[in-house]
């Protein structure tokens, strides 16, 4: 992924946990959203990602698929 000069490598999913459950001021403690993603996704909701080339991002870059 580029995302200004940066470029990035994404090296893996990863597992979500049950912070994405927690109550927060406009969203109340619901346990089925994290039941979801373990069902629907396999409790994969993320990447991990390394630096391939360091560069610049600013506000405003566009994120693209290489």
């Amino acid at each position: 992924m580029a995302i200004g000069s940066l470029r990035l490598r994404f090296t893996g999913g990863c597992d979500r946990c049950v912070m994405i459950t927690k109550e927060t001021p406009t969203v109340p403690h619901d346990r089925s959203v994290l039941r979801w993603v373990a069902r629907e996704l396999g409790n994969t909701l993320g990447v991990y990602a390394a630096v391939g080339t360091p560069g610049r991002v600013r506000v405003g870059d566009t994120a693209r698929w290489l």
